[in-house]
């Protein structure tokens, strides 16, 4: 069985011996206080970007992301100048956490392999007015692969993102397939390379945030930092969809 990977951006070395398994214990916490992480920049949601703000939390939910907030008497305050602030990532299709098949000679984890249910990218651009009308999601998957044919733009998979989502269709990006845990860690990247080929930054981030989030049916929970939602959150020192700048600082899962 799959399970929803949240927050992989971390550099992360994956050896093929490697067992890793996440586990949640002491993460949340039931009391009255608060915390509040002050003076970010906070990626709210797709459409907005607050600076020198403040997200106040209390027993793993939002309570409040607003500039110039009064906090309750009860908080604990982090200074985070600098950081942002940004929803935890989602990877859509990942065998992290999932104990893995032995195999009987080598030892090693057998791959799970990607069925070939979809689309393939260039094969999206062609039928776009049949996935809109039917209202498909898209899901691109390792889109710095390759094109196909020889005939087709070298940076074609680059431009899917912006195309599709232009056309008014819910996009978002995976990593199927071989070595999915060390993949994941460009999951990021992959969003970057879409901003840089025709998509608003912002726009990018939710391809791995909201978007993925409600394809799976859990936007009411993750995927945007709004109140009432779980604050499963990261900072970042710098950019996150920029592998120069992606300096994970702290994350928390709600």
């Amino acid at each position: 069985m799959r399970k929803l990977l949240l927050l992989l951006i971390f550099p992360l070395c994956v050896l093929q011996a490697q067992d890793y398994f996440p586990n949640n214990k002491a993460v949340k916490t039931k009391e009255l206080n608060f915390q509040a992480f002050t003076n970010a920049t906070i990626h709210l949601n797709p459409t907005t970007v607050l600076t020198d703000a403040t997200l106040l939390e209390q027993n793993g939910r939002i309570v409040a992301v607003v500039q110039n907030l009064t906090l309750p008497k009860n908080t604990r305050v982090y200074d985070k100048s600098g950081t942002h602030i940004y929803p935890s990532f989602i990877e859509l299709n990942s065998n992290f956490g999932v104990k893995m098949k032995k195999n009987s000679r080598s030892g090693r984890s057998a791959q799970y392999q990607a069925s070939r249910d979809g689309y393939y990218w260039n094969e999206a651009l062609n039928q776009i007015e049949f996935i809109k009308y039917h209202n498909i999601p898209v899901i691109a998957s390792r889109p710095h692969r390759l094109p196909d044919s020889e005939d087709e733009d070298i940076k074609g998979s680059f431009k899917l993102a912006a195309k599709l989502t232009e056309a008014g269709i819910l996009v978002s990006i995976d990593v199927s397939g071989r070595m999915e845990r060390m993949y994941t860690r460009n999951l990021p990247f992959y969003a970057g390379s879409f901003a840089a080929y025709g998509m608003d930054k912002e726009v990018a981030l939710q391809l791995i945030t909201s978007n993925a989030a409600k394809i799976l049916g859990i936007d009411s929970q993750l995927g945007t930092l709004e109140v009432g939602k779980d604050a499963t959150l990261f900072l970042s020192m710098g950019d996150a969809l920029d592998m120069r700048t992606n300096q994970i600082h702290k994350a928390w899962i709600a």
